[in-house]
């Protein structure tokens, strides 16, 4: 990612699971890895994988339903998204005005009953709250506070999962992710908790 800064580097890796892949993305990803990927098959990937439940290849990208999937031999089994999943973290959006469903996203990642814990969302929540803690201590507290309350093991299963795609587009998302991921706990220390509900996991 070419943007260093966290608040730059959060927006980036949030982008990658809330538009598909264009040119210039790929450019970049062909120059820093050496590695040329095929625009049309990685938007294909990119709907397949972020996007499409009945794809077969879909990985649900939304808190509470990672919170709530099974393990059972061998295969993963997510229970249905709920519109009204993601509330929770509608108090803290609300704290800062921040707006999810108006940020400039792909159509498949629209519309008024998308579960606001997408982690494109988390993401660049984050990111917003990076920027603004550059000068504000309580924008600093309110990321580390929601770190820690939302930031969870979740975030661990899904890159695990997006990792181990045979698509080479996805193992980019997959990277910039783990990255991202990094750095948020890196910059926002929170207390890790331990969630009952993947106990299974």
């Amino acid at each position: 990612m070419s943007d260093t800064t966290l608040s730059g580097h959060l927006a980036a890796a949030a982008a990658m699971v809330l538009l598909p892949p264009d040119e210039k993305l790929l450019a970049i990803l062909a120059e820093t890895y050496h590695t040329k990927i095929d625009l049309l098959r990685a938007s294909q990937d990119f709907y397949d994988t972020l996007c499409v439940p009945q794809s077969g290849h879909y990985v649900p990208p939304y808190a509470h339903v990672l919170a709530r999937m099974r393990q059972i031999k061998g295969y993963y089994n997510f229970p249905p998204a709920r519109y009204d999943g993601g509330d929770a973290l509608r108090a803290w959006y609300d704290a800062v005005d921040f707006e999810p469903l108006s940020l400039d996203v792909d159509p498949m990642n629209q519309g008024p009953h998308r579960p606001l814990d997408h982690i494109g969302f988390v993401l660049t929540f984050l990111s917003e709250l990076a920027d603004a803690a550059e000068k504000s201590e309580v924008a600093r507290e309110i990321a580390i506070g929601f770190a820690t309350e939302h930031f969870g093991h979740w975030v661990d299963c899904y890159v695990d999962m997006l990792s181990r795609s045979d698509s080479p587009y996805i193992s980019f998302v997959a990277e910039a992710l783990a990255e991202a991921v990094a750095a948020v706990r890196e910059n926002f220390p929170q207390e890790v908790k331990a969630d009952p509900d993947l106990a299974a996991v």
